[in-house]
């Protein structure tokens, strides 16, 4: 049984990049309200911009990867944006195992899992904790 904070974020992802994994690189795919997704390629090293536009919207993100590999996660408001970034991160059960604020407005939030102990996708979402709207990067890494 999921819990309701995990739904509420669910259904609140209307906007957001999914990353699907294969292997060290991701597909991106910008999703966006009343437009075409946009295709990309990047690597789990790369810090795509994203925006918080609209009160209570999360981005979601979706990654592949096998147990055994080390989790690493970090996001980063850019300057000047104001935003106050919330992280909640899901395993492939779709078990919320973090919900991270602890920094406050303009401060990176990091999460760190070592040695994964599930294989699936894994999922991101990232909010605002006043719904605060801004630009922040987001970088992932598994090693």
């Amino acid at each position: 049984m999921k819990s309701n904070l995990f739904h509420r974020i669910t259904t609140a992802a209307i906007t957001g990049i999914s990353l699907l994994g294969f292997g060290k690189t991701v597909w991106a795919i910008q999703e966006l309200q009343s437009t075409e997704p946009v295709w990309g390629r990047i690597s789990f090293t790369d810090t795509p911009t994203c925006h918080l536009t609209q009160e209570k919207i999360c981005n979601e993100y979706h990654f592949k990867t096998i147990s055994g590999y080390d989790i690493e996660l970090e996001t980063i408001p850019v300057a000047d944006s104001g935003v106050n970034l919330k992280l909640y991160v899901v395993d492939p059960n779709g078990r919320l195992l973090k919900s991270i604020d602890q920094e406050g407005v303009g401060k990176r939030e990091k999460f760190k899992d070592d040695n994964t102990a599930e294989t699936g996708t894994w999922r991101i979402f990232v909010s605002s904790v006043d719904n605060s709207q801004g630009n922040y990067r987001f970088v992932l890494k598994l090693t």
